[in-house]
């Protein structure tokens, strides 16, 4: 069966290109990472399945979501009691602020999203460069963390990415 399937395949699959010949739409595809045997295919399947859900979550931009890119993602999800305890104890804090704690999120996700670089990050959120340190001095003292120190950088970038996982923000 498998052989009459494959016969009609080029020997070189990199002969293959795939063309789109009607609109279909938004589609979106989730891609596992390849792992042995009969099993590993079920296993390979599983992983597409929850890279289609964790790119909707998380608002990955593209139609492809990738298992092997999502490894961080699938591991701040499996312990959703702990996740949410971080989520608890690093943003709730911000919900003090004036204006509650969203612009303060986005203030994180851009400068997270620009690697740290506060210049950057006002210009994605058209602020001034005084402005965003301003929103930064404030997360750092709602929280007790700074967002430019390694490690309390990480564990602000996971609470962030954990609420969204968890659809709480």
């Amino acid at each position: 069966m498998v052989r009459r399937l494959t016969a009609s395949l080029p020997a070189d699959p990199g002969t293959v290109r795939l063309q789109r010949t009607a609109p279909v739409g938004r589609w979106r595809i989730g891609v596992g990472r390849p792992h042995g045997g009969s099993p590993g295919v079920r296993l390979s399947y599983e992983e597409a399945l929850q890279s289609l859900e964790l790119g909707a979550r998380t608002g990955a931009p593209g139609p492809v979501f990738d298992a092997a890119d999502l490894l961080v993602q699938r591991v701040l999800i499996r312990d959703e009691q702990a996740m949410r305890e971080l989520v608890d104890a690093l943003l709730t804090p911000l919900e003090a602020a004036r204006g509650g704690a969203e612009p303060l999120i986005a203030t994180l996700d851009a400068y997270f999203a620009a690697g740290g670089n506060a210049s950057a990050a006002a210009r994605a959120l058209h602020l001034s460069v005084r402005a965003l340190t301003y929103r930064l001095d404030r997360i750092r003292a709602l929280t007790g963390r700074d967002p430019a120190d390694p490690a309390d950088r990480f564990a602000l970038q996971a609470a962030v990415t954990g609420s969204r996982l968890l659809g709480l923000r």
